[in-house]
């Protein structure tokens, strides 16, 4: 079994702790490295500014940066000793080691850590995942665990066999290790739709992480994937808001990441009147961007990357900016113009 005690710093807490005041949280993917590097000062800084903001809680995973992401995090909280805010992590991804010379960015990430990453969704896969983590995270237990990429967007031809690692073993070890008081609550964290859907309504998690699919520029969720998981009791999380850097800058200073990769044509045209729109409202674009989802009842938390102090308590600053309910009426009126 893998069920043993992680050699970790313990929580006390045994219960989940994700529903405090403040609707933002920190998407740690940026501390991996996400595009470039980030200093371990400024990832540290990040970290203890989410603490002190009082952020919902930290999500991050073993893919990002190969465990850098993970170790940051752990250290810097084992450093201030604090442990005093939730975790969020994933499995589905176990890092193997490796002696091959690796590439200087790695699926977008800076990392030169000896790992690759390889899809398991098996029971043993979830085990080896969460136990890792802990030793990354330097502590035994998890607040939230979620299944990470468990979908066809991901696995366009080995969906099926996923799906069968998961239903035979993967899903009763989650709940294994939540019957255990090791993690606190299990979720779903992935960008298709479709493949959310399938997996809520066979397996139903306690939160479902929905990436870039609640947006200023992409509103696919609310209309069928909202409503199941509102009758089904599910949590909803709301991340990436900034559409993986396209929405995130003032205007003049846009990033053209949007999905990971350049943004074509028709997204640039459709972020150029959000600009416009914004502009004749005076409202900072990524204000609008990270309060759209925090308006939907039905959402949570929204999770934001930043990769220093000063992105972070600016994130949070834009948060809180008032914005007139008439803003949102005319991006509304917009919306349905492109649908």
């Amino acid at each position: 079994m893998y069920l043993k005690p992680c050699p970790a710093i313990s929580s006390v807490t045994t219960t989940p702790r994700l529903n405090r005041q403040n609707k933002l949280a920190l998407g740690a993917a940026p501390l991996g490295n996400l595009y470039s590097p980030v200093s371990e000062s400024d990832a540290q800084a990040t970290i203890l500014a989410a603490i002190n903001a009082g952020l919902q809680f930290i999500d991050t995973a073993p893919f990002y940066g190969f465990g850098i992401s993970e170790k940051r995090i752990g250290n810097a909280l084992q450093l201030e000793g604090s442990l005093d805010i939730p975790i969020a992590t994933k499995v589905g991804r176990i890092l193997q080691p490796t002696a091959d010379r690796l590439p200087q960015s790695r699926d977008s990430f800076f990392s030169n850590a000896p790992y690759h990453a390889k899809f398991d969704y098996s029971f043993n896969g979830i085990m080896q995942s969460f136990e890792t983590s802990c030793e990354r995270l330097k502590r035994s237990y998890i607040d939230l665990v979620l299944v990470h990429d468990l979908d066809e967007v991901t696995h366009p031809n080995a969906f099926s066999q996923h799906w069968d690692y998961w239903q035979q073993g993967g899903f009763q070890a989650l709940q294994e290790l939540k019957s255990a008081g090791k993690i606190g609550a299990t979720g779903l964290g992935t960008k298709d739709v479709g493949s959310a859907l399938k997996i809520i309504q066979d397996t139903a998690p306690d939160y479902l992480l929905i990436a870039g699919r609640y947006t200023l520029l992409d509103t696919t969720a609310e209309k069928n994937l909202f409503p199941v998981c509102e009758a089904r009791g599910i949590k909803i999380i709301s991340a990436a808001p900034f559409n993986s850097g396209i929405l995130a800058n003032e205007r003049g200073k846009r990033s053209d990441f949007y999905e990971y990769t350049l943004a074509p044509p028709a997204i640039l045209e459709k972020v150029k009147q959000l600009e416009n729109l914004c502009k004749e409202w005076n409202i900072p674009l990524p204000a609008a961007a990270l309060q759209f989802p925090m308006q939907h009842p039905l959402v949570e938390t929204v999770v934001a990357g930043f990769r220093s102090e000063l992105e972070l308590t600016d994130g949070v600053r834009l948060s809180n900016l008032e914005i007139p309910d008439a803003f949102w009426q005319s991006l509304r009126a917009l919306h349905r113009r492109w649908n």
